[in-house]
């Protein structure tokens, strides 16, 4: 996922005035948003690009123009610090400031605000004295950061964790010395309509504009006519005023398509006010809303239907089978043949001090098909009805609602134990560096769970490198948590390994019942896919051969905005597009662009598509804003936006059902466009960024402050679905970075990884100059082990180096040689070929391993065999050396293997093959080549009696042993 610097925006709102009444019979004392009146600025430090200090220019707030925010870093690093401000030229009574988070919950935990003496200078750290402090704010929109008025020339908001985003600062106050403040007037009320045309209904917001004084006393009957009539369709009325904007919700569901007018009369003390009124269109409903593109219950390769055996209680699908004769969940997995628990899933109910085991399970199935099979299991404990409601489908996810009612409980917990044999490694992916993924803890570690898209106890996996299984939620509804320290739980026992989520752990009553939603997965959830081998991926010059050489394709895989748009689909739309689009001269000119690539350098693009925004100055963003975004309340300006050709990136959310149907129903019209003719390319790719998508609190389309997981599931499900339906060579990438959610991801063929270590990893070089500034210190074996190689997931893993933090500071990179990114490149191009993981890399990857492998022959053919995994196959002395990795790839009469040195030190390594187990005892090798390096096959070892002596492998670098016959 590439990311331009993150822009410093944010709105100021209207004018506020506000009127407040302290107590009745007293005269109110007026206050202003005096932030309106102020001068604002901000500095900090963008980490990203070299530490590099910067100012938002300082300008006057009430000029109209948009305001300030300032920001430490991408992807929340706070290594060094940022401080906004306002001050104005004399002091003010400061009685609340009013900070608004523009980060979604993300990056704003904790902030301080700090105060400016009389003639201070903003930029003098001495003249700002400390005010407040704000502590775990993430979940907040607005704070007021003051428990008593202040008396201040400037407000200043300093970062105290993960670097401050915020979107709008407002600070209520009157005089210093209560003298009446000038400019005070009393703007009419305000009607605002926040039509939501998917969901049928419209928001009606009546807007005192900060009239407090008068709330009390004021109401508005809100009418809806047709335009034109005068016969109200609709008739509703606000009694009472608790907020200074009241809103009602109006169901437009009957009201055919037209112009309606929507009008307020108001009360303000029994006066009554002048109409307010404003226009509502209802649209016609378009083609693509309710299409069945990617629709279907049919089982898309490579996965199988799935099969039910009610007598075992058993439903299994593509190399894996569910065991469901437990109270709740499972007795028994099987993954590729071998069961993975040690037991049966254990809910456990805590009351008055004594544990007591859900026994019954009673388990019954409600529907059944060969792509989804929904089911029940009820059981009970000491008088808790524990009920839970599951389904599972073709490629393993197993969802269930549980419930549980009944009396007042302390505790309940949910136990998976895994067998000791399965629990080697772990991955609890998040987007930052890695401390919670490789080997098992074998200790008891306890995880507080967060909420947000990079939630912590969310999809964590545990398992071997090639079997295991992952945990996910959507959100933390339903869980009673007293000790948020204590609700996940990995624990190791003699005879089994826990994974246990305490989903209550304070007193509840279960009176009212109670609900907890999660998911369960054992993976892989596929096999490899088909092909994957074959294209040269990366792009850019990524290879140094010509096309014709191996008569091979290369995707192109960086292409954001490839049609001019942010992922946006709709070809055919004159509005964006031009007059010519509704006659395809939009798609035609980019088919015949994309087949005269593929015919003069066999080039494919790996479309750009953005999982989390699209491009809002389209017409279908405009309409359909307030149904699709995941930031409600945050809509665009279009009144900024500066004719057709301008680019607006708009959050979308695909828990949208709406936004699935619009975006699928385009995205399959221009594929099978772009592959109309006999000269169209025989495979292509489609690059999903941003898939992990942030928290959503978009009810209109079902969210409530969740991170959808079934909707972006059900959003790439389709994509695939259609996607196959068009060419099963057509391949889905998606950009996880850090975040393997295989609910979802199940779905796609190649998973990019690496983005997330770039900037953590600056972070930390500011804090520890002793650390490499490549990734020797940051990735190891057993973190590619626990998280990015293929085995563990199903999808083909790519790993983005992103190396351009620090070798952007090298001077004259790329015109000259630089031994030391050269040798980064190598250590990181060996670190990956050992774990079959494709490269794309910043700079491109080592092109000698590319070269040497397609003329050796790069194909389906190719087995892997992995160094945890080949040890009949081959034995090493690397005298003493640690660690030093050999991963084989086998083929007909054909073997390489790779030995990576990922120490410190030289070594001469020997290796013993034993060619019989690996079927190739006829193959005649005589000799072995290192064609990792240039020249090809040189240098050259004998090879006797199945061994090869005093192979020399330098530090963090590899030697890649073509055995030639």
């Amino acid at each position: 996922m590439r990311t331009s610097l993150l822009t410093v925006v944010c709105l100021l709102c209207s004018v506020t005035y506000i009127q407040r009444v302290w107590a009745e019979g007293q005269v109110a004392v007026a206050e202003a948003n005096l932030a309106l009146r102020g001068r604002a600025g901000s500095n900090g430090t963008i980490t990203e690009w070299g530490g590099v200090p910067f100012d938002i220019v300082v300008s006057q707030i009430n000029d109209g123009e948009t305001g300030w925010s300032p920001t430490t870093a991408f992807h929340g690093n706070g290594t060094l610090p940022s401080y906004a401000w306002i001050s104005w030229d004399k002091p003010y009574r400061i009685s609340r400031v009013v900070v608004h988070h523009a980060s979604a919950g993300n990056l704003v935990k904790n902030f301080g605000v700090d105060t400016l003496r009389p003639g201070g200078d903003v930029r003098a750290e001495a003249d700002w004295q400390p005010a407040s402090d704000v502590k775990d704010n993430s979940q907040l929109v607005t704070t007021n950061v003051f428990a008593a008025p202040v008396v201040t020339a400037g407000i200043r908001i300093r970062s105290a964790d993960q670097g401050l985003v915020l979107e709008e600062l407002e600070a209520f106050g009157n005089t210093a010395d209560g003298s009446p403040l000038d400019g005070i007037a009393h703007a009419p009320p305000l009607l605002r309509l926040r039509p939501f045309p998917a969901a049928h209904f419209v928001d009606v917001e009546v807007d005192l504009r900060a009239q407090e004084t008068f709330a009390r006393s004021a109401t508005a009957q809100v009418t809806i006519l047709r335009d034109g009539d005068e016969a109200a369709l609709v008739e509703t009325r606000i009694v009472t005023f608790s907020n200074v904007v009241e809103r009602v919700r109006v169901d437009t569901s009957a009201m055919k398509p037209g112009r309606y007018r929507v009008q307020a009369l108001m009360t303000i003390g029994g006066q009554p006010q002048p109409v307010i009124a404003e226009i509502l269109e209802i649209p016609a409903q378009p083609e693509w809303m309710g299409n069945a593109v990617g629709l279907t219950d049919r089982v898309p390769e490579p996965w199988t239907p799935l099969r039910v055996d009610k007598r075992h209680k058993t439903i299994s699908c593509w190399g894996r089978g569910y065991t469901f004769d437990a109270a709740v969940g499972f007795s028994q997995i099987s993954i590729l043949g071998q069961p993975f628990l040690a037991g049966p899933t254990r809910l456990t109910i805590q009351r008055n001090g004594r544990q007591t085991l859900a026994t019954g399970g009673r388990w019954r199935i409600v529907a059944a098909n060969g792509s989804k099979v929904a089911f029940v299991q009820e059981s009970s404990a000491d008088g808790v009805k524990v009920t839970a409601e599951s389904w599972i489908e073709f490629d393993g996810l197993v969802w269930t609602k549980l419930t549980l009612s009944g009396p007042a409980v302390e505790r309940v917990s949910l136990e998976l134990p895994v067998r000791r044999d399965m629990a080697k490694l772990w991955c609890e992916p998040t987007w930052h560096l890695h401390p919670a993924t490789g080997l098992a803890p074998t200790e008891t570690m306890f995880l507080e769970p967060t909420e947000g898209a990079a939630q912590r106890g969310n999809f964590m996996r545990l398992g071997t490198d090639e079997r295991g299984v992952q945990w996910c939620r959507e959100s933390l509804k339903g869980w009673r948590l007293g000790d948020r320290s204590k609700a996940i739980g990995l624990i190791p026992r003699d005879s089994e390994y826990v994974m246990q989520f305490n989903f209550v752990n304070t007193p509840t009553d279960l009176a009212r019942p109670l609900t907890i939603e999660y998911g369960w997965q054992a993976l892989p959830v596929r096999p490899r896919p088909t092909g994957w081998r074959t294209p040269y991926w990366g792009g850019l010059q990524s290879r140094s051969d010509p096309p014709t050489l191996f008569n091979e394709p290369e995707v192109y895989m960086y292409t954001e905005r490839w049609n001019g748009r942010w992922n946006y689909w709709n070809h055919w739309n004159a509005d964006v597009f031009g007059a010519d689009a509704p006659a395809g001269a939009t798609i035609e000119a980019l088919r015949q662009q994309f087949q005269d690539n593929w015919a003069l350098r066999k080039e494919v693009m790996n479309l750009y598509c953005n999982v989390a925004a699209t491009d809002g100055n389209t017409p279908e963003y405009r309409l359909y804003e307030r149904d699709w975004t995941s930031e409600t309340g945050k809509y665009l300006d279009y009144s900024a936006i500066k004719g057709r050709d301008q680019v607006v990136m708009a959050s979308v959310c695909p828990a949208a059902a709406s936004y699935r149907d619009f975006y699928v129903y385009y995205l399959d019209k221009s594929l099978r466009a772009l592959q109309r003719g006999a000269h169209a390319p025989p495979m292509g790719a489609l690059y999903f960024d941003v898939p992990m998508v942030w928290s959503c609190n978009n009810r209109a389309h079902g969210c409530d402050g969740v991170t959808p997981v079934l909707g972006v599931r059900e959003y790439m499900k389709r994509i695939y679905t259609a996607c196959k339906a068009i060419s099963p060579s057509l391949y889905v990438t998606v950009h996880n970075s850090g975040m393997p959610w295989m609910a979802t991801y199940a779905f796609a063929d190649i998973m990019v990884e690496g983005e997330q270590f770039a900037s953590a990893w600056e972070g930390r070089l500011h804090a520890d100059a002793t650390l490499p500034a490549d990734y020797t210190r940051l990735l190891t074996p057993d973190i590619l082990r626990a998280e990015f190689q293929s085995s563990l997931w199903g999808p083909q893993s790519m790993f983005l180096t992103e190396q351009w933090i620090w070798y952007a500071r090298i001077k004259d990179w790329g015109r000259e040689p630089h031994p030391p990114l050269e040798q980064s490149m190598r250590h990181i191009s060996g670190l990956l070929l050992a774990h079959d993981i494709l490269m794309w890399g910043n700079p491109a990857p080592d092109p000698w391993i590319q070269r040497a492998l397609r003329r050796w022959g790069w194909d389906d053919r190719v087995e892997f065999l992995p160094y945890w995994r080949n040890a009949k196959h081959v034995r090493a002395d690397t005298g003493g050396v640690t660690p030093v990795l050999i991963s084989l790839f086998k083929r007909p009469a054909g073997l390489i293997a790779v030995v990576m040195n990922d120490s410190d030190r030289e070594a001469f390594v020997q290796i013993e093959l034993d060619l019989n187990a690996l079927g190739l005892g006829d193959a005649g090798f005589y000799r072995a080549c290192d064609v990792g390096h240039p020249p090809l096959k040189t240098p050259s070892y004998a090879f006797r009696e199945g061994r090869v002596e005093r192979v020399r492998v330098p530090a963090r670098d590899y030697v890649m042993l073509q055995f030639i016959n």
